[in-house]
C-alpha cells in the first residue's frame, strides 16, 4: 500500500490539521481573554462532568485551547483538554502548580508533543469537546480522546487501538450536521483462536436533532444519531490522522478523499439511516482523489458498484464532477477499479444517498 500523497501535504504541518483534518482552515484559536474566560466558566461544568461518567476519561482534565469554527446558523466551539497528569509531564514536575495548569503554557507543549507523536499512545490522554453555540444557547455535542488505545489479558489478549475526530458536515456556510468519526483496529486471542477486525466507524445527528434534549448531557451522538456508518478501513497518515479517513466521503468537499487500506484495495460503505421513511432510490459519488486532476490519474479509481442489492453502476472514468444513478439500498461495494498510474489506494471524494422522500442524507450540495 502506497501513500497518495495530496497537493498539500508537502507544505508544513498545521497542528489544525493533524487534530480537525483536512477542512481545518475555517477553524482558528480563540484567543481574546474576556471572550475566553466567558467560554471556559460556560464550558469547564460540561468537562468536569462528561470524563466523570467516561470510563475511559482521566477523572481530572485541564482546558488547553478553544477553537472557534463560524457558520451562519451557529458557531462551533472545539475544546482540547489534556490529562492533569499528562500535562504536568510536559511542563515538568518542577513547575508550580500554576504553570503546569496554566492554558497557553500547557497548550504550546501539547501541540509540540502531538505534531512529534500523532501515532503514539499519548494522544489518548488528549481529548476534543465538541459544542455548538445558537440563540438557543451552548449545547455540547460529543466529548472523545483523539486516539484511544488499550491493551489486556493474561489467558486471553485483547487490543484495541482507534482514532477519532469531529467533522461539522456544512452545505453553503450552513450547519447541516455532525459527523463523530473513528478508524479502528481490534484483535482478540482466546488460546490459540485470534479475530482481528479494522473498519471505519462514523455516526451522523443531523443539526436539529442535537437541540431535541433538554440537557446537553442526556445526549449521546452514538446512541442518537440519525445515521450510522461502517465502512473499509483507512489510509491512516502517520503525521496527520484524519488526512484520508471517511469523514471526507460526507463532507461536501471533493478536493479531499476517502481512502482505503485493505488487502485488495476494494472498500464497502453503508449508511444506516434511523427514520421509518429511509428506503433508498439514488446515489450520488464523486470518484476518485478529484483534488486535481493529476491526483486522480495517480490514484485508484472506482470502476463499478453495486448496492448490495439488486443495483449497479459504471462510474465514468475521468469524470471529477458528481454521478448519479437510480439506487436501491443505502450501501456501496466497490466490484473493480482503474488502476491508478502511481499508487494501488482507491479513492471515493464525495457520498451521498437520497431517500424515495427527495431528502439526501448528508445534505445537498
Amino acid at each position: 500500500m502506497l501513500i497518495a500523497l495530496s497537493a498539500g501535504a508537502a507544505r508544513a504541518q498545521d497542528f489544525r490539521q493533524v487534530l480537525f483534518g483536512n477542512n481545518y482552515e475555517r477553524i482558528g484559536r480563540v484567543t481574546n481573554e474576556d471572550v475566553l474566560s466567558a467560554l471556559k466558566e460556560k464550558i469547564e461544568p460540561v468537562v468536569r462532568a462528561y470524563t466523570a461518567r467516561d470510563d475511559r476519561a482521566p477523572r481530572v482534565l485541564s482546558v488547553t485551547a478553544i477553537f472557534e469554527e463560524k457558520y451562519i446558523n451557529g458557531k462551533i466551539y472545539r475544546v482540547i483538554a489534556a490529562d492533569h497528569d499528562y500535562g504536568a509531564k510536559l511542563l515538568g514536575e518542577e513547575k508550580s502548580e500554576s504553570e503546569r495548569t496554566e492554558g497557553r503554557s500547557l497548550f504550546a507543549r501539547l501541540r509540540s508533543a502531538i505534531k512529534r507523536e500523532a501515532f503514539g499512545v499519548p494522544m489518548q490522554n488528549v481529548f476534543q469537546l465538541v459544542f455548538v453555540e445558537t440563540e438557543k444557547g451552548l449545547r455540547c455535542l460529543c466529548a472523545e480522546p483523539f486516539r484511544y488505545w488499550n491493551s489486556d489479558g493474561n489467558e486471553w489478549f485483547f487490543c484495541e487501538n482507534s482514532f477519532s475526530s469531529v467533522e461539522i458536515i456544512n452545505r453553503d456556510g450552513m450547519i447541516n450536521g455532525i459527523l463523530l468519526h473513528t478508524t479502528s483496529e481490534t484483535e482478540t486471542h482466546i488460546g490459540p483462536k485470534r479475530t482481528a477486525e479494522r473498519k471505519s466507524r462514523a455516526w451522523f445527528m443531523e443539526f436539529g436533532t442535537a437541540f431535541l434534549y433538554g440537557d446537553s448531557l442526556e445526549m449521546d451522538i452514538k446512541k442518537d444519531c440519525d445515521a450510522e456508518i461502517e465502512g473499509s478501513f483507512a489510509l491512516i497518515d502517520r503525521k496527520r490522522p484524519f488526512l484520508y479517513t471517511i469523514q471526507n466521503a460526507f463532507d461536501g468537499n471533493p478536493a479531499t478523499s476517502f481512502i482505503e487500506d485493505t488487502d485488495d484495495d476494494m472498500m464497502e460503505i453503508s449508511v444506516s439511516v434511523k427514520s421509518p421513511s429511509s428506503e433508498t432510490d439514488r446515489i450520488r459519488i464523486v470518484n476518485g482523489y478529484a483534488q486535481t486532476e493529476k491526483l486522480y490519474k495517480a490514484n485508484n479509481r472506482i470502476a463499478r458498484i453495486s448496492s448490495g442489492a439488486k443495483a449497479e453502476f459504471t462510474c465514468a472514468d475521468g469524470k471529477t464532477e458528481a454521478q448519479e444513478s437510480p439506487w436501491d439500498k443505502s450501501a456501496l461495494t466497490v466490484l473493480s477499479i482503474h488502476k491508478g498510474s502511481s499508487f494501488s489506494d482507491t479513492c471515493l471524494a464525495e457520498l451521498d444517498f437520497r431517500t424515495k422522500g427527495g431528502k439526501w442524507i448528508f445534505g445537498e450540495n
